[in-house]
């Protein structure tokens, strides 16, 4: 069965919920996007141990548009991390420093 984007989200939360109950140092902020916010900002903005990371998390088959392509390599620019995720494992892949970097297409 495919995930959808808010199964993968709600299991994405679960895991950094789990991760800071063990004492990890972590805290995060989930996006909920509006009028008022700026358009294509990822949907997590986390800090680990001292690291920006944001993350824009897609269902299965879901694709990133152009603008979430241009705001990742912004965050890029900045020295940030940030990747499009589909599971808890690509994300604690990229917490734990065992993941290959976005490259934009652009």
């Amino acid at each position: 069965m495919m995930a959808n984007e808010a199964h993968n989200t709600a299991a994405i939360v679960r895991y950094l919920r789990r991760l800071k109950a063990n004492g990890e140092p972590i805290w995060w902020i989930k996006i909920h996007g509006s009028p008022q916010q700026v358009a294509g900002v990822p949907d997590l903005l986390i800090c680990h141990r001292g690291q920006f990371v944001a993350l824009e998390i897609k269902s299965d088959v879901g694709r990133e548009t152009k603008l979430q392509i241009y705001r990742i390599d912004e965050i890029h620019g900045a020295g940030g991390t940030a990747e499009v995720v589909r599971s808890v494992e690509d994300v604690s892949a990229i917490l734990f420093d065992n993941y290959e970097p976005y490259r934009s297409e652009l």
